[in-house]
């Protein structure tokens, strides 16, 4: 059968260019997309089923084949691995010097959907990246080339997903989550410090570690948060560790990318410690953290031990300047301060981290009973976390990484680390 054929009753010529490989047919006229080794077209994968059909070609048949043992093997390795944020692989067709992957179509990639609906980034952005990056590592891939051009975006429905693509440079890891490379491991202003540093040197053998996967992750997640807007503007600031944080205004988010960029590789955490992060959690469990943290202080306080209370209060300017009372609205400083004391009103102590949290407890608790003050807290646990941490915006974050060395010693605390 032969590779290229007309539509039926019109003269040949570029636009109307099928190309039929097996059971990958596509336009040459239809290009959806340019990637560094060749164009991207949209076809179709068997009768029914749209594609995109990415082409490889090169006049060195050494490059073809190493590009198509990364690729192919990557893609294959994921066929049946059920992710929504890994792009679908289809099939691949090889010809001399050139070959082909058929992959799940989508609307575009990340890059372009941030330009022109940043208002349609989905909230759990960030977590859907660093799933997909999680899956291929569980199967003992690293991408090596994150960015937002290689991140492709999917109208589903009433969701948009977002999938890690493009696996041309990834490579199958040892045990240790490590590759030796060549001296092309990703794309420069993408790179964490250590790997540009040997690209620069020229190393022959660079070994590349999960960690920076991560890094680039990292960046990415700051990325989709900020809408568009970059960590580094460049290699050289990402080799000077000069980051941008002017553009997330979410300190847990911060607290999260933070950990991703570390300059020390061995600090950064694993993908799957990445997706434990409060940072992901939702509103409910965000307070049912504040209700278990308040009740253990509160079991420890009747027993004498103060050491939970005294680690949270012994920082509280991270959280507020001198006190906390003055920072709430009217009707809710005069529902904790200066209403008579009941045993749903204990007394709080203003300049105290652990009495804020135990008043965020007790506005959890007594909800119900707090009907004068919905106009203020709102009517449900996600209008009233949302009360506190506009209020409070870095008491999270606090809470959460001042405890963490000893969440260990508390068994209703172990859940959340």
């Amino acid at each position: 059968m032969p590779d290229v054929t007309t539509r039926q009753g019109r003269a040949l010529g570029t636009q109307d260019k099928i190309v039929k490989l097996g059971l990958i047919t596509f336009n040459k006229a239809e290009v959806i997309g340019y990637g560094e080794e060749g164009k991207v077209y949209k076809g179709k994968f068997g009768e029914f089923t749209n594609a995109a059909i990415k082409d490889y070609v090169f006049t060195n048949s050494s490059t073809i084949a190493r590009l198509k043992e990364r690729a192919v093997k990557a893609n294959e390795s994921l066929r049946n691995v059920t992710c929504a944020n890994i792009v679908g692989f289809f099939s691949f067709y090889e010809k001399p010097n050139a070959f082909y992957l058929c992959m799940e179509l989508c609307d575009c990639n990340l890059e372009y959907f941030i330009r022109h609906w940043p208002q349609e980034i989905p909230k759990n952005g960030f977590e859907q990246t660093l799933n997909g990056l999680n899956v291929l590592h569980e199967n003992q891939f690293l991408h090596r080339d994150l960015k937002p051009s290689n991140v492709l975006v999917k109208r589903e429905r009433t969701r948009i997903l977002l999938k890690v693509s493009d696996f041309s440079l990834s490579k199958e890891a040892d045990a240790k989550m490590s590759v030796t490379s060549g001296p092309y491991v990703g794309t420069v202003g993408w790179m964490p410090p250590e790997i540009h540093h040997e690209v620069e040197a020229k190393s022959p053998n660079i070994v590349v570690n999960a960690s920076a996967d991560i890094f680039a992750c990292g960046m990415l997640g700051y990325y989709v948060v900020s809408a568009g807007n970059m960590l580094y503007h460049s290699q050289q600031d990402i080799n000077q560790d000069n980051a941008d944080y002017r553009y997330l205004h979410n300190h847990t988010a911060e607290d999260l990318v933070r950990a991703m960029t570390c300059r020390d590789e061995r600090k950064r955490p694993n993908a799957k410690m990445c997706l434990q992060h409060p940072y992901h959690w939702d509103s409910c469990k965000t307070i049912r953290y504040f209700k278990d943290v308040s009740d253990t202080i509160i079991g420890e306080q009747r027993n004498n031990n103060t050491n939970m209370a005294n680690a949270l209060d012994q920082n509280f300017h991270q959280v507020f300047q001198l006190e906390w009372e003055t920072t709430l609205t009217l009707q809710v400083q005069i529902e904790l301060f200066t209403a008579p004391r009941t045993r749903t009103r204990p007394r709080y102590n203003k300049f105290k981290v652990s009495s804020l949290i135990r008043a965020i407890r007790n506005t959890k608790d007594h909800f119900h009973e707090m009907v004068h003050l919905h106009q203020e807290l709102g009517n449900d646990e996600i209008e009233l976390l949302a009360y506190w941490t506009k209020l409070f915006p870095q008491l999270f974050i606090h809470a959460y990484t001042t405890l963490k060395p000893m969440a260990n010693l508390y068994r209703n605390l172990q859940q959340y680390y």
